[in-house]
């Protein structure tokens, strides 16, 4: 009597471990190493496209690393993540094609798994050329390149070919943003020289030490299309480049010198326009009207 009593005990002991994990193979450390059964949705983002399949996947550490295709193909760490598997036995992968698969594993048994490949599903619908443009917000130079690598209007076209279509779309919308950033960096460059020359430009510098050791310097600079000759005051030595100038006033005033467009820092100096007009030659040789002595 004692002895039945005891294996009704275990018996019941191991109907609740059952209840607990009603897969074959999973305990309270997740799923072990194998092959399980799943039901999977399949979805395209590109497309928008989804389906639901029965297919086998394998299981190593608690995480799904391959999904198994009755046509003999796969899907493996070779195109996607391996993941982790929760304690209702589900998980999300994303391959690298940006495809999901949304995966409940079910047991052990897979006697009805699904018979086609969900990136190759020949029973889902069709579309025509016009379709697959609306689907994909194809603009006018998207739908001329396709048709430049082979596609055709008056085509019909299967849930595969629209999804490669949507590749090579992603694929050129991301080519021409990294091209339209390279060309919008050019055109910065661009207005910054504008602003710079419009500013004024430092087109030469001459200087030399007179007998009481200061520096004598003057300094020609260009602005929207003038040339300016300036003399300096102090013993500093001018820098050359991007220079903003009140090119109305005769009195003494602070020019700021940057060495480039891109510089951050900018230096500034005492100057009088000493003259108007003038080839940039002419007004270098006017500098031995002022500092001849």
């Amino acid at each position: 009597m004692k002895y039945l009593f005891v294996f009704l005990l275990m018996s019941l002991l191991l109907s609740c471990v059952n209840d607990d994990y009603p897969v074959e193979g999973q305990s309270k450390d997740g799923f072990e190493d194998g092959t399980y059964c799943a039901d999977i949705t399949y979805y395209n983002p590109n497309t928008g496209n989804s389906n639901d399949y029965i297919l086998e996947v394998e299981v190593s550490n608690n995480k799904i690393d391959q999904i198994n295709f009755n046509n003999g193909g796969w899907l493996d760490s070779e195109h996607m993540s391996p993941e982790s598997i929760d304690e209702n036995g589900e998980c999300t992968i994303i391959t690298d094609r940006n495809y999901e698969y949304s995966i409940r594993i079910t047991g052990k048994n897979c006697g009805n798994m699904s018979s086609v490949n969900p990136e190759n599903d020949k029973s889902l619908p069709r579309y025509n050329f016009s379709q697959c443009s609306s689907l994909l917000n194809l603009s006018e130079y998207e739908i001329e390149k396709l048709i430049n690598i082979g596609y055709h209007k008056s085509n019909i076209y299967s849930i595969l070919q629209l999804e490669n279509m949507g590749d090579y779309i992603y694929k050129l919308r991301e080519l021409n943003r990294d091209h339209a950033r390279e060309i919008e960096a050019i055109k910065n460059e661009q207005r910054k020289m504008e602003r710079s020359i419009n500013n004024g430009y430092v087109q030469s510098v001459s200087r030399r030490r007179l007998k009481d050791q200061s520096l004598c310097q003057t300094v020609v600079i260009s602005k929207k299309g003038v040339n300016y000759l300036f003399i300096v005051r102090g013993n500093r030595v001018c820098d050359t480049g991007s220079a903003e100038f009140n090119e109305n006033s005769n009195n003494w005033q602070t020019i700021y010198i940057k060495k480039s467009p891109n510089a951050s820092s900018f230096n500034g100096y005492s100057m009088k326009i000493v003259q108007r007009g003038g080839s940039i030659t002419y007004l270098k040789e006017r500098f031995w009207d002022f500092c001849g002595l």
